[in-house]
């Protein structure tokens, strides 16, 4: 940690995960032993993370406004599993038939982080946050589905092209006469990108993509209407949209919707009563099985 003066300091926090491993595996079948032996002092960075955070200025002084930017970055590993790198054949489910894949590779994922989070004078905080992933030698398993014989074969491969970014922000305020107004938003809206191998009518699996892009908005509203804050009102409404769309398949754009009422109240005798009741809609996949709406309350007490 580097403190400049009471008002700039800077943070940087490296932490890789270092590991070596001695795997082995003896496999059988059919009067044959296969052997899988994966060096006996295997280097393995299982995680590598970095971290970079700066502040401005002290939330100690008054009247004084706080901003804080950091930077963060993961590295994650992934080694396939030994038993799936045999080069056989199981079939002793003849309906599901999988294969060993001897040039199975280790995935890698890479994570980027930034946000920034502002606490001006009084009652009020936002942050926003934005990050980014990618997965290099993605392992998947792959199969394909013959619809005659019913008969599933599948197999471990390494693909490429996932990815995933989202954009997050939080922001809280109060205000009124001794705070007891309180007003929080939450946005969110994500992007992912996911390949996999899929066949049909027996054909070898081909790489197929997916797109999912969701969005939600949320905003709740408190009043705390008792002493030391433990009685209080509270009104919530969500709504998020997820639209997918995969090669060969009908376009999803489901829409749900969330509202919410809870409460908190004192009682004689020091008992409390709590309560909520949510309101959940489901719409756009065109089905009456999940396109629904349905309430739930709840209530409970306590001494």
């Amino acid at each position: 940690m580097w403190k400049y003066d009471e008002r700039n300091t800077l943070r940087v926090n490296l932490s890789p995960d270092i590991s070596f491993r001695n795997r082995h595996l003896n496999y059988w079948k059919n009067n044959h032993t296969y052997r899988i032996n994966k060096k006996s002092t295997e280097l393995s960075m299982s995680y590598m993370g970095l971290n970079i955070e700066y502040t401005h200025g002290n939330r100690r002084e008054q009247n004084s406004t706080t901003n804080e930017f950091s930077y963060t970055f993961g590295m994650d590993t992934r080694l396939p599993e030994l038993m799936s790198l045999v080069d056989v054949v199981d079939d002793a489910n003849p309906l599901y038939i999988s294969e060993g894949n001897p040039n199975l590779k280790g995935s890698r994922s890479m994570n980027h982080g930034l946000s920034w989070t502002i606490n001006p004078p009084g009652i009020m905080y936002n942050s926003l946050r934005v990050s980014y992933r990618s997965i290099y030698n993605n392992i998947v398993n792959g199969y394909t589905y013959d619809k005659e014989t019913g008969i599933r074969r599948s197999r471990y491969y390494n693909v490429d092209g996932n990815y995933s970014y989202d954009m997050m922000n939080n922001m809280h305020v109060s205000f009124g006469r001794d705070a007891r107004f309180g007003i929080s938003s939450n946005t969110s809206v994500r992007k992912d990108h996911s390949v996999d191998m899929i066949g049909t009518d027996g054909a070898d699996p081909t790489l197929t993509s997916a797109n999912t892009i969701a969005i939600s908005q949320g905003v709740d509203g408190t009043y705390y209407c008792g002493t030391k804050y433990r009685q209080y009102i509270s009104v919530g409404f969500d709504i998020s949209n997820r639209r997918t769309s995969r090669e060969g398949a009908d376009d999803i754009d489901a829409l749900h919707t969330q509202f919410s009422l809870s409460g908190n109240f004192s009682l004689p005798a020091g008992f409390e009563i709590n309560t909520n009741f949510s309101l959940y809609t489901r719409r756009g996949y065109g089905s009456k099985e999940l396109d629904t709406t349905d309430a739930v309350w709840n209530a409970g007490i306590s001494y």
